[in-house]
Protein backbone atom coordinates (compact mmCIF):
# COMPACT_ATOMS: atom_id res chain seq x y z
CA UNK A 1 0.00 0.00 0.00
CA UNK A 2 2.98 2.30 0.92
CA UNK A 3 4.66 1.70 -2.07
CA UNK A 4 1.53 3.13 -4.32
CA UNK A 5 1.89 6.18 -2.32
CA UNK A 6 5.37 6.48 -2.92
CA UNK A 7 4.83 5.92 -6.96
CA UNK A 8 1.76 8.50 -6.69
CA UNK A 9 4.20 11.12 -4.99
CA UNK A 10 6.82 10.73 -7.24
CA UNK A 11 4.40 10.38 -10.49
CA UNK A 12 2.52 13.39 -10.01
CA UNK A 13 5.89 15.98 -10.42
CA UNK A 14 3.60 18.98 -10.51
CA UNK A 15 3.24 18.81 -6.71
CA UNK A 16 6.24 20.35 -5.01
CA UNK A 17 7.47 17.82 -2.68
CA UNK A 18 8.80 19.38 0.60
CA UNK A 19 11.26 17.68 2.94
CA UNK A 20 8.92 16.34 5.19
CA UNK A 21 7.35 14.37 2.05
CA UNK A 22 10.75 13.05 0.91
CA UNK A 23 11.27 11.97 4.36
CA UNK A 24 8.30 10.11 4.48
CA UNK A 25 9.16 8.57 1.16
CA UNK A 26 12.57 8.29 2.20
CA UNK A 27 11.34 6.24 5.26
CA UNK A 28 8.63 3.81 3.61
CA UNK A 29 11.02 2.68 1.29
CA UNK A 30 13.16 1.70 3.99
CA UNK A 31 10.63 -0.04 5.87
CA UNK A 32 9.33 -2.15 2.63
CA UNK A 33 12.91 -2.78 2.05
CA UNK A 34 13.40 -4.33 5.69
CA UNK A 35 10.34 -6.08 5.29
CA UNK A 36 11.53 -7.45 1.62
CA UNK A 37 14.75 -8.83 3.82
CA UNK A 38 13.12 -10.49 6.59
CA UNK A 39 10.74 -12.27 4.45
Amino acid sequence: MESDVIRVKILNRDEILTEEDLENILEAIDERERRLLRA
